[in-house]
């Protein structure tokens, strides 16, 4: 695998990862599929990398699904540790400063329109 191919399928696998550890084994592939509104043929390209990090709707949809706040599952797309991520969902000192991450971005973008 070249090395172009590998980093696109990181953030993917990454993805399908933190799926995986917010929602727990024991739901199938084919639950989650049907939840995200995904052909379940789909979902196992999406799951083994084929198809490329979904697009903002489909994460916005997603983090509904895994009921936490979209731009967590943005930063998992990106390629920010799935483990580390939920790590800090998991942890009551994690959510804190993820609320003050989160209410700082938010602040900084409400910002730049107002100035736009």
């Amino acid at each position: 695998m070249s090395k172009a191919t590998s980093a696109k399928t990181r953030p993917v696998s990454n993805l399908y990862r933190f799926i995986r550890l917010m929602m727990g084994d024991s739901v199938t592939d084919t639950v989650i599929a049907r939840k995200w509104n995904m052909d379940i043929k789909n979902f196992s390209d999406f799951k083994f990398g084929k198809n490329p990090v979904p697009r903002v709707e489909r994460l916005v949809t997603l983090a509904k699904i895994l009921g936490i706040d979209d731009h967590l599952v943005y930063e998992v797309a990106k390629g920010k540790p799935a483990e580390y991520i939920h790590r800090l969902i998991a942890s009551p000192a994690g959510r804190k400063k993820l609320a003050k991450t989160i209410t700082i971005r938010y602040t900084v973008a409400k910002l730049a329109e107002a100035v736009r």
